[in-house]
């Protein structure tokens, strides 16, 4: 974390790091333990490719980095353990900025008790904001509403009850009625 910056590279500069994309390079703007930092005061910049495959887990220890991308390094560096997350993708090289990977789960809110029940609002971010987000909400309203059913869950329609507390009614048009008591009406 917290982010890498997917960026137009278009002299296609340090193609050993840009690998099939050499339009384009991404660059890392982590949170760094002291350690790591203190390496980083010294020699001011560090160039690396991802312990990753593009697309495939992000490694959190040594041994769970790819054979792959181990056989051609010249030095790994083990410190256990990383913590925290992984970053948050944004690409730059577009008209519009676009975030290509956001680690976090969704979030959901609760915006307000209502009248029959409670208000949530769900964020998410999406992969591809370009192919829109109709196809996402209605899969998550979808996938609401059958954990709903799964769970027997049930969200009830609001009813109202109209009472009706005078002395006599007066149907449209009609002669007055005398009322004893009021009567309980759904509508």
């Amino acid at each position: 974390g917290p982010y890498t910056l997917v960026l137009p590279n278009p002299a296609r500069r340090y193609l050993w790091i840009t690998g099939t994309t050499p339009d384009v390079i991404g660059v890392r703007v982590p949170e760094l333990p002291a350690e790591a930092q203190s390496v980083l005061d010294e020699v001011a910049c560090v160039v690396a490719t991802s312990a990753n495959l593009v697309g495939g887990p992000d490694p959190r220890r040594v041994d769970e980095v790819p054979a792959s991308i181990l056989e051609r390094v010249g030095a790994v560096v083990d410190a256990g353990e990383l913590p925290g997350i992984p970053s948050t993708v944004l690409d730059f090289t577009g008209a519009e900025p676009r975030v290509l990977r956001q680690p976090n789960p969704p979030v959901v809110l609760v915006v307000r008790f209502a009248e029959s029940g409670i208000d949530l609002e769900l964020a998410v971010w999406i992969n591809d904001p370009e192919n829109g987000q109709a196809n996402l909400k209605s899969a998550l309203y979808l996938g609401i509403w059958r954990a709903f059913q799964a769970n027997d869950i049930k969200i009830p329609y609001p009813q109202r009850e109209v009472r009706l507390v005078a002395d006599s009614i007066t149907p449209a048009g009609g002669v007055p009625v005398a009322s004893k008591q009021s009567h309980p009406k759904e509508r």
